[in-house]
């Protein structure tokens, strides 16, 4: 447990984003060990069983992280593209409503045209 408590006091140094693959990877070794329990830790150092918890924690938080970080790449790309889409359907809508404004008017022609007609006739 002394080396292993060496390496513990290391890892306080660590932001949890620093994390990576083989830090975890690494850490498995430990994570297997029969006396990498919490009890265990409690016996030796009240200090070595937070590290024990922190350790676990921080592998538990980058295999989690892990699959969450794609999944929020992938959000705010989709959320790009649907703020590309609005805009589009913003001008696309836009437009629309110019055009029936013009076809409203033109209408408005053609009928006054008919009546004009009618009572030549």
């Amino acid at each position: 447990m002394m080396a292993s408590t060496t390496f513990l006091l290391s890892l306080q140094n660590f932001p949890k984003d620093s994390i990576n693959d083989e830090m975890v990877e690494f850490l498995e070794a430990y994570f297997n060990m029969e006396d990498y329990d919490l009890e265990t830790a409690k016996r030796v150092c009240g200090d070595v069983a937070g590290l024990l918890s922190w350790t676990r924690a921080m592998a538990t938080f980058y295999g989690i992280n892990k699959e969450v970080l794609p999944l929020k790449a992938n959000l705010a790309a989709q959320e790009a593209r649907l703020a590309v889409a609005m805009g589009e359907l913003e001008r696309a809508q836009s437009e629309l409503d110019e055009k029936q404004r013009e076809l409203d008017e033109v209408r408005k022609q053609y009928n006054t045209a008919l009546e004009e007609r009618q009572k030549l006739l």
